[in-house]
This record gives structure tokens, sequence and C-alpha cells, in this order.
């Protein structure tokens, strides 16, 4: 008589496959080589942030849910996931304080360098990483923001496209209340010069629109490793160093391309700009300080 013993399942993948299988995805099987894969991404989250205290059955159930929608072996899948990230996502949207403190820690002083290319002040990029936070932790009719991190890019850049979004909604909404006494908006520092130089802020009023159909149509004649060049360093907010690694040049290269990727925008930004207002050669000056004073800014709405 053929005696069949059981077989251990083992405890994370068994987590993991049921969680699949209750969002409908089937044909996985609890095995070691997966238990191995799960343990080692936990144990590596775990070190990646001490502070955490997610259960690890709650933590693969969690990566559960974010591969549900890829194709592929699971295990080449999870491969692609940055999964100590959604760890600290995982935390975090379970409202543990300390998850939320190490998240603000690790990654909103690098929201400052963001806001700064809007031209935002101390206490106006305050105010946006608050919207951010409540955003991520509170949200609105669809709950928190984090809990839908995929994991498929890192949590840095997921963070500073929300950032960037959000700053966006601040500024067009101080434009819409512009002139308007409100002492709830967010301040930018957009219309300082314009302030401090009349003649400039009539420029501003006056050619916002052909300033930005210029922008569009100047990025569209770039290319495109011009373009994601410019998108890294003025939305993703990469310094030279980040940008250096990311193309393997020293970071004096990588200052001197983008150098050059932002002077071919903004000389052709100003030569469709001018012939769409058809300036005279006395205005031409201002209208360069209007390029210059505006390229950063919009820039970053352009390329989002």
């Amino acid at each position: 008589m053929l005696i069949v013993h059981p077989i251990a399942v083992p405890a994370l993948a068994a987590t993991f496959v049921a969680q699949l299988c209750s969002r409908g995805r089937y044909g996985v099987v609890p095995s070691t080589s997966l238990e191995v894969a799960l343990t080692e991404r936990f144990v590596a989250a775990r070190v990646a942030w001490p502070a955490g205290s997610f259960a690890a059955d709650a933590y693969v159930s969690w990566l559960a849910d974010k591969v549900i929608d890829h194709d592929g072996p699971i295990e080449e899948v999870l491969d692609r996931l940055h999964a100590e990230d959604l760890y600290l996502a995982a935390a975090c949207s379970r409202g543990d304080p300390v998850a939320v403190a190490a998240l603000h820690d690790a990654h909103f002083g690098d929201l400052d360098a963001v806001l700064r290319r809007f031209g935002a002040d101390a206490a106006a990029a305050d105010d946006v990483k608050q919207q951010v936070l409540e955003l991520l932790f509170i949200g609105g009719d669809r709950g928190p923001r984090i809990v839908r991190y995929s994991g498929r890019g890192d949590l840095r850049s997921w963070l500073r496209s929300i950032t960037v979004r959000t700053a966006h909604r601040a500024l067009a909404r101080l434009r819409r209340d512009r002139g308007v006494s409100d002492t709830g908006s967010v301040a930018m520092h957009e219309d300082v010069d314009g302030d401090d130089d009349p003649a400039l802020a009539h420029l501003k009023r006056a050619y916002a629109a052909p300033l930005s159909a210029a922008l569009r149509e100047a990025c569209a004649r770039l290319s495109r490793r011009q373009r994601l060049l410019l998108r890294r360093h003025f939305v993703d907010g990469r310094s030279l160093d980040e940008l250096g690694r990311r193309y393997r040049v020293h970071r004096s290269t990588a200052a001197r391309r983008l150098r050059a990727a932002r002077d071919a925008l903004a000389d052709e930004t100003r030569r469709r700009l001018t012939q769409a207002i058809g300036v005279d050669d006395a205005d031409l000056a201002d209208i360069v300080r209007l390029v210059q004073n505006q390229l950063d800014l919009d820039l970053s709405r352009v390329l989002c």
C-alpha cells in the first residue's frame, strides 16, 4: 500500500497564493522557491526599515495585491517590484506612526529640491508637503493615496510625481486667485520678479497663453533623449549626481547635456514666441527675460 505523507506547505507562500486566489489569480501553487523569494524580500524590507512593525503574513498579502495585474512567472514579477518600498508603504497604509515618520524622514527632504524648482519659499514648500501628507494618509473619496503605490517604480520618484502635481494645482489656484486676498493660498515666488518689475509683470499677463503654446511646440521639437533628461531633472528632481549615475557619465557631462537641452528649448521657445506675437527688437530683451523667468516652472508642467 502506497503511503502518501502530507507535505508541509510553506507559510508565507501559502498566504501569498491564497491572496492571489481570492483576487482571481489561479494556477500558482506554494513552493519552496516562492517561500524563499518572499522570505528574502521580507527580511530585506525589515533591514531597510528596521523601525517598521508590519507582520510578514500581512506584507506578503500586500505584495500579492500588487502582482495581481502582472503577467509572467510570479518570481519574475516579484523581481520587478520595489519590494522594500512596498513594505514601507504597506506599514504606512495601516497607520503605523513609526512607518509614517520613517517615510517622512527618508523622502520629504528630497521634495524641497523639487519645490524650489517651482520657486516655492519655505512656507509654501511646507504648505505643499502638508497637502501631500494629507493625500497620502487621509485622502478623499478614493482613500489614502499611499494604498495606490504599485511598486513598479521606486517610492521616491512616485512621491516626487505626486508633489509636482500638487504644486501645479496650488499654483493654478494661486493664478486663479491672483489679486484676491487669501491668506490660505500657497505663496509661490513665480511673481516676485513681476512684482518688482512692472514691465515684466505686464508681459506675463499679456503673453501667458502664447508663451505656453510656444513652449509646448518647442518641447515637441527636442529629441526624445533631451526631453527625458529635462523631465528627470525638472519634474522628478534628479540631481546632477543622480543623472550622472543614470547615464554613466561624470556629473559635469550630465550638467553640460542638461544645459544644452535647456538652452535649445529656450532658444526655440523664444523664436516661436517672437514669431507668434511679432515683437519689435526693442522688446526682445524683455521677451528673453520673460522666457528665462518662466521656463523652469512651465517646463515642469509641460513635461508632467
